[in-house]
């Protein structure tokens, strides 16, 4: 039986793989805490990649106030989602973000059968009607038992947050920040 290598991501790649759209959108900056902070949506083209592959394609291509607002639920809900799983000081204005997203709603939405089965919901007339989206489900996770689930990376530069259904996940991805923690764990050992 042969074992594949571990699969890498560049810094800029789009993760999709935090457990909730919401996440997902959290996950768009790398290591927002650290010196290496690297954006992946660091325009209009990217926020319009990331909102189709997200399933939230808007009927209107984003603007640049689209992504300046993009960026601002992004990090309200970074303070909020830390704030809850780690007990990080909070954003002031991170809650009033997220009651104007909440508040606006623009537009009401159906789901529907997909040709071939399963649900689906009518795609976003706009970004602001996406963003309203994501800011309702990220709402209604931190408010339920789910936010039991989540976790943020133990990585000390990270700020990944994820959903760990299972309790037992300690990094984001163990072949990103886990195999970097244990490499610096391993080496602070060897120094001492």
């Amino acid at each position: 039986m042969s074992v594949s290598p571990p699969t890498f991501r560049a810094p800029t790649d789009l993760r999709f793989d935090s457990g909730t759209t919401w996440l997902n959108l959290l996950a768009t900056v790398r290591r927002p805490l650290g010196a290496d902070r690297v954006e992946r949506i660091p325009d209009t083209a990217r926020l319009s990649e990331w909102l189709a592959r997200s399933g939230l394609s808007p009927a209107v291509a984003p603007t640049p106030r689209d992504l300046k607002r993009t960026v601002e639920l992004r990090e309200a809900l970074r303070s909020l989602a830390l704030s809850a799983t780690t007990g990080a000081d909070l954003d002031p204005r991170a809650p009033t973000v997220l009651n104007r997203w909440l508040a606006a709603s623009p537009g009401r939405f159906r789901a529907h059968v997909r040709h071939g089965g399963g649900m689906a919901l009518d795609p976003p007339a706009s970004v602001s009607q996406a963003l309203s989206r994501i800011a309702r489900q990220a709402a209604n996770d931190l408010s339920s038992p789910m936010a039991a689930q989540l976790r943020a990376c133990d990585a000390h530069d990270c700020g990944a947050v994820f959903l760990d259904p299972g309790g037992r996940r300690r990094w984001c991805s163990a072949t990103t920040c886990g195999n970097r923690e244990r490499v610096r764990a391993h080496r602070a050992r060897a120094r001492a």
